[in-house]
């Protein structure tokens, strides 16, 4: 093989590699929510973080959109442990959103 191939050929595949996303996941998160955060990642430039709080004995979870400052007032849409969706926009996760505790963030991409 020609050298030039052999460069054209690692420049091809070393931007390939940059273009995956590494997800690292806490063990005991949901297959679902993995499978979620990875679908909106890849179709959202906005999608920043997912949060994990509990709420009356039950995981549930939060996606931001706040890597666009015109979307950071996008309503909230909370999902239990199996994907059900619990509540979506203000009005309807208000008093969902008042009695979350334990937030920790499970996921994270940096806004660029």
């Amino acid at each position: 093989m020609k050298p030039s191939m052999l460069v054209i050929k690692f420049f091809i595949l070393l931007s390939l590699g940059s273009a995956c996303q590494k997800y690292d996941f806490p063990k005991d998160t949901p297959k679902c929510i993995k499978q979620k955060i990875r679908q909106i990642s890849r179709k959202n430039d906005c999608f920043s973080k997912v949060h994990e709080y509990e709420w009356k004995g039950q995981k549930i979870y939060s996606f931001d959109y706040g890597c666009c400052e015109f979307l950071i007032a996008i309503p909230p849409s909370l999902y239990d442990n199996q994907c059900n969706n619990v509540c979506t926009g203000w009005s309807e996760c208000d008093s969902i959103l008042n009695e979350l505790t334990n937030e920790k963030i499970i996921w994270q991409k940096k806004c660029e």
